[in-house]
């Protein structure tokens, strides 16, 4: 499994996708969010595992769903992408969803996955 350096720089792209989307740039955020989430889910099938993990891998799927266009295939992609973010929340430990950054995203989903 890849240093922690690796899962930061991950990470950190993914941030930056999600602050591109919310300025309204969705592809440029897609083509930036993209390989990232394909890597989470390569780390995924090795074996990586764990609350970081897990927080990161959800924050990929919502950032992920946020750069879906509005199309009837956008949204179905959407509502998987924000379904798997779920999931990966659903795997962890009651006290590790209390902890503030989980909690924090975790938030973002829910409340992206009541919007119409």
């Amino acid at each position: 499994i890849p240093c922690r350096r690796f899962f930061r720089r991950v990470f950190t792209n993914v941030a930056l996708a999600h602050a591109v989307a919310s300025q309204g740039r969705v592809a440029e955020a897609e083509a930036l969010v993209q390989p990232e989430l394909e890597r989470y889910l390569a780390e995924q099938k090795a074996g990586a595992a764990g609350t970081t993990f897990s927080r990161d891998l959800a924050y990929a799927y919502y950032v992920a769903a946020l750069t879906q266009p509005a199309d009837a295939q956008g949204r179905a992609r959407r509502t998987a992408h924000l379904g798997a973010a779920a999931r990966a929340f659903g795997q962890l430990s009651v006290e590790a969803r209390q902890l503030s950054d989980v909690h924090a995203i975790e938030q973002l989903v829910i409340a992206a996955r009541q919007a119409p």
